[in-house]
This record gives structure tokens, sequence and C-alpha cells, in this order.
């Protein structure tokens, strides 16, 4: 919806712009660094909780089947919190640059290869719910492939 509302925007006060390929970066980058914006919170959270640390120092228990350890965070919530209490809301930020970094390209790149692929597709085709799937699948398969290292780049700083 957002690369819609942002391409429409940019064709209707920049017509010096005009139309085309770049256009469709444009607006693809747009939407996905406002999707990254409003979502960075929660990809943050599901980060940390993939990659909790569990505290050795004196959270281990004896238990009936032998050591338990304690996880470092309880859930969503518990991580957002946390991560608010420590950093506030540059804290819920942290790692952003890096995943704007890589999602700029990566959403241009994915909105242009799919408008391209869809242009070569026969017109009888053009309104087959497969074949819009198809290309938006290679698409985000050649975006991501292009932008990967980036992501690794944004991993390693949520985890910090």
């Amino acid at each position: 919806m957002t690369y819609e509302q942002y391409r429409s925007w940019i064709l209707n006060h920049y017509p010096i712009l005009g139309s085309g390929t770049h256009i469709d970066l444009l607006a693809g980058a747009a939407s996905g660094g406002t999707a990254v914006l409003c979502t960075y919170p929660l990809d943050l959270a599901r980060t940390r909780l993939a990659y909790q640390v569990v505290d050795t120092r004196g959270s281990l228990e004896y238990g009936s089947k032998g050591f338990q350890s304690q996880t470092a965070y309880k859930g969503i919530k518990d991580v957002l919190f946390s991560v608010y209490k420590e950093g506030g809301a540059r804290g819920l930020y942290r790692g952003v640059g890096p995943t704007l970094i890589g999602i700029l390209p990566y959403a241009g790149l994915k909105f242009y290869i799919y408008e391209e692929l869809k242009g070569h597709v026969p017109q009888d085709y053009e309104n087959s719910i497969t074949m819009r799937l198809s290309c938006g699948a290679l698409a985000g398969l050649f975006g991501q492939t292009f932008t990967y290292p980036l992501d690794v780049v944004r991993r390693q700083m949520q985890q910090i």
C-alpha cells in the first residue's frame, strides 16, 4: 500500500522526474523505510529472543532433571520493556541504521524488478495471481540476494 501511495505522490508532486524505473526504485525504497520504522522494535525483540544469552553466574538451579537455566527474557513485552528501560527509545531502534541502509536498496530493487517482470508477462496472464506471485517471489529473491550482507551486520548490532 505504501509503495502505491509513495509512487502516486512522487508522480503528482514531482512531474519533472517523469515516470519510469527510477520512480519504482524511489517509491520502493521509501515504502521499505516506512515499514522498517513502523516495525523495527518488534524485529529487535524477535532477534533478542532468538539469541538470548543465559546468565550462568547464578541463574542455574538444580532441578529433578539436573541443571536448568533461566532465560534472559520472558517474551516480547519483557524484551521491549527491558530495552526501553536500559536505553529509552534509542535502545528500541539500536541497529536501525544498517537496517535502513539494507532495506532501501532491497525494497527499491524488489519493486523495480517486480515491475520489470510484470512488464514481460503476456497480456493474457497479466491478472493471473500465480503470475503475480511468481514475479513477486523472484523480485524478493533477487533483492534479498544483493542486500544480504547488510542483514548480517544488522543482526550483529541487535544482539549487543
